[in-house]
């Protein structure tokens, strides 16, 4: 027969041994229960964000369990979320409502990034190398404009800056290549001028052989007069929007405690980059925090002088209602 003292350890090996149980089991409950939602995106800066909020618990936190995949360019983020292989997608927002004009039935619940004035670190620039010798807007008659696509915000934003000047796109050249290969598309003669963003402005300002002259800023010409306009976006089919509140309620959530974490903690941003853009140290110390600062809710007046600017380009046949296009869903 057990004493007293026996009896006692026994229970508390028991009590521990349900403890630990229950636990487990808990958790095995937690794990089960987090909901699954694939991602496609095109890399920039702002990605960051989600990145930091997938594997740094804040998604986990609000029972997500966000799996992400990155692809080449806008369009091919569209194709994942209209095709129902990814339920999110994240993209410029350009791309975005060129492709609901078109008829695609997607829905933005979310912005990414903003051209803001008085200008933060990410804004669009405008820049000419020293060998060009172009040190003004007006100078770049006849010459040649780098831009990341045919039918992008970078367009929009050569469009509205030589229309200020007295000059329309076809009086430049464009050339069309991705935001990595400018700085040595300027280094080498083969652009004149290039419209670009960090950290490849960073870049450029760091190379003595690109040596760039700041042309001009601002997705639109008119940033002292819109304040702010959403440049980069997260959207999904309407569809899924629709029947999925609660889970974008919990992705803005995470979203937001992120973003938060990054602006106060710049060293987790510096070391990011250089987790996920693979930068060296060195580079990666001198790229200035350039996400945004706002709220990640997508409020239709963001996005509105963007959308009329893009039918004053011919990018839209006609005007999208930004009431249409964007959902604000408040966390």
């Amino acid at each position: 027969m057990m004493d007293r003292r026996s009896t006692r350890y026994c229970c508390l090996i028991l009590i521990a041994v349900c403890l630990s149980t229950a636990s487990f089991a808990m958790k095995r409950s937690h794990a089960a229960a987090l909901k699954t939602i694939r991602l496609s995106y095109l890399a920039t800066i702002d990605t960051l964000v989600f990145q930091h909020a997938e594997h740094s618990g804040f998604f986990k936190k609000e029972g997500l369990d966000v799996k992400s995949q990155r692809v080449n360019d806008g369009p091919s983020v569209i194709s994942a979320v209209v095709s129902g292989s990814a339920q999110i997608g994240f993209a410029a927002t350009t791309p975005i409502v060129i492709a609901y004009e078109h008829g695609q039935r997607i829905t933005v619940f979310s912005t990414g990034n903003f051209d803001k004035y008085p200008y933060s670190p990410n804004v669009t620039t405008l820049v000419a190398s020293k060998r060009s010798g172009v040190k003004t807007m007006a100078a770049l008659k006849g010459k040649t404009i780098a831009t990341n696509a045919q039918s992008s915000g970078c367009t929009i934003t050569i469009e509205q800056h030589l229309a200020r000047v007295g000059l329309s796109i076809h009086d430049v050249k464009l050339l069309i290549i991705p935001f990595p290969n400018m700085p040595a598309a300027l280094a080498l003669g083969e652009t004149d001028a290039a419209c670009t963003l960090v950290p490849f402005l960073t870049g450029m300002q760091l190379n003595p052989k690109i040596a760039p002259v700041t042309l001009a800023r601002g997705t639109l010409a008119n940033m002292r007069a819109v304040h702010q306009v959403a440049v980069t976006s997260y959207f999904a089919s309407t569809q899924w929007a629709q029947a999925h509140k609660p889970e974008l309620k919990r992705f803005l959530i995470a979203m937001q405690n992120s973003q938060n974490d990054l602006n106060a903690h710049p060293e987790i941003y510096h070391r990011d980059l250089i987790k996920y853009f693979h930068m060296k140290p060195a580079f990666a110390q001198k790229v200035p925090l350039a996400l945004s600062t706002a709220s990640v809710v997508a409020e239709p007046a963001d996005y509105k002088k963007l959308f009329d600017a893009l039918v004053e380009a011919g990018m839209l046949k006609k005007k999208v209602n930004s009431d249409a296009l964007i959902d604000t869903i408040k966390p």
